[in-house]
């Protein structure tokens, strides 16, 4: 950030509001998200204010700078093909553990890499999850790697091991065990399950990058940039590919309700949406006019309208108060239901029906 800040090749910190928002308007056009922006600003904005409590700022213009627009990135979700071809590599012992325990939970990468063995359960089949890893201030002013509680009672969830994510820990847990007896005093003993070779934790940026470059050594869409996320994504997207209700997956997702699920998972979740038509076409499809049969209820003798012929709109007649739905209808408009069923004009009816299908009242 520093560096964009530069005025006849001297350093100089932004001046006004005006300053900051030209350069993130910059990183905004160069394609960076939202959160980079806002993740941007909020440095700067750290900076400037231990600037003014060694009296070297008067005023911090990043508070009052505002974020422009920023393209929000649509996370995308690991096909089975994709995943088979990403497990083909020559993964370590370690990377296959990971990916797979990702894929098959579902857990954040955060929650990947802060579970702990005693949260495993060999015998019971269960993982735990319970804390999640991350990076918070130091009090040098650096940062430090930290074990932290999961924010809400139904982000802590128990999850049942599938046999695969069973397998890998096996194997990974007795690697760690010949590390152990290889480093012996220089190993640093955290009980973490996705640690560092020493057992000190994994910084999360250093496994995104090289997953990023995993996903390319498998050929999986080159021209995107795969995020360590979205092994979530694709979690929750097999899940309903597989018929999973969804509260059950905002369970397994931890998410605070399905409401959740739906509005950050929609793009997995809305092809689900339009299978509704096709279950419903194949329950009913054959019930209609034009095979002779109808549903009990919806005969087109039940329906209190009839079609004027001449200009071929469609009247709703008075209806009995116990005819619930169609009496608040005005004249020459089809009600929500009729809409519904698309009643559509045909020439060629049995005598004593309308074009519409409908009975005509005389």
């Amino acid at each position: 950030m520093r560096s964009r800040f530069r005025v006849a090749g001297e350093d100089q910190g932004p001046r006004a509001a005006g300053d900051v928002e030209r350069v993130l308007r910059g990183l905004a056009g160069a394609g960076y998200s939202a959160r980079s922006l806002s993740q941007s600003r909020s440095v700067l904005r750290r900076a400037i204010r231990r600037a003014e409590r060694n009296e070297l700022a008067s005023r911090n213009v990043a508070e009052l700078a505002e974020l422009p627009a920023a393209v929000t990135r649509k996370s995308r979700a690991l096909t089975e093909t994709q995943v088979r071809a990403l497990l083909a590599l020559k993964l370590t012992e370690w990377w296959r553990a990971f990916i797979i325990t990702a894929v098959m939970t579902g857990m954040r990468p955060g929650e990947l890499l802060g579970l702990r063995w005693e949260d495993v359960d060999f015998d019971s089949g269960v993982i735990r999850v319970r804390v999640s890893l991350k990076r918070v201030p130091a009090a040098d002013g650096g940062y430090q790697l930290e074990l932290r509680e999961l924010k809400t009672e139904r982000s802590k969830r128990t999850m049942t091991m599938p046999a695969p994510v069973r397998g890998v820990l096996t194997v990974l847990r007795r690697v760690q065990a010949a590390d152990r007896l290889r480093l012996g005093a220089a190993y640093d003993e955290r009980g973490l399950v996705f640690c560092g070779p020493t057992g000190r934790p994994r910084h999360n940026q250093g496994v995104r990058d090289h997953y990023r470059r995993l996903c390319k050594r498998a050929v999986i869409d080159r021209d995107w940039n795969w995020q360590l996320r979205e092994t979530r994504h694709t979690f929750i997207s097999q899940l309903s590919d597989s018929g999973v209700d969804i509260e059950r997956i905002a369970d397994a997702a931890g998410h605070v309700n399905s409401n959740v699920t739906r509005t950050v998972y929609r793009h997995q979740l809305a092809d689900k949406v339009s299978e509704a038509a096709g279950a419903m076409d194949r329950r009913y499809g054959s019930v209609g006019p034009s095979e002779g049969g109808w549903l009990p209820g919806l005969a087109p003798a039940s329906w209190p309208q009839h079609c004027d012929q001449r200009r071929n709109r469609l009247h709703v007649m008075p209806v009995p108060h116990s005819s619930r739905g169609c009496r608040h209808s005005r004249a020459g408009q089809a009600t929500p239901f009729q809409r519904a069923l698309r009643i559509s004009t045909r020439p060629g009816l049995p005598s004593g029906a309308s074009r519409s299908g409908v009975p005509s009242a005389r």
